[in-house]
């Protein structure tokens, strides 16, 4: 659950830097990644095969939150 902490908070936009990032596994990081463009996210990163074995992407929140997602790829 995410949720307000309260009136003395300041988030990343806030703050002018990155404080954390999220890696969430999706099934379909392409599709997800075109949903989200549709709807306005700013991209950070385009979808890329990573050396790992993953697809990976990355979004910015509208409060400055990065969240990367990605797909295996591979059997790496």
């Amino acid at each position: 659950m995410m949720g307000y902490p309260g009136p003395e908070y300041r988030n990343p936009k806030d703050l002018g830097h990155v404080t954390q990032s999220l890696y969430v596994r999706v099934d379909d990081v392409d599709a997800l990644f075109a949903g989200a463009t549709n709807a306005g996210a700013n991209v950070i990163e385009q979808p890329a095969d990573q050396e790992y074995g993953d697809r990976r992407r990355a979004v910015e929140d509208c409060e400055g939150h990065h969240w990367f997602f990605a797909q295996s790829v591979s059997n790496k």
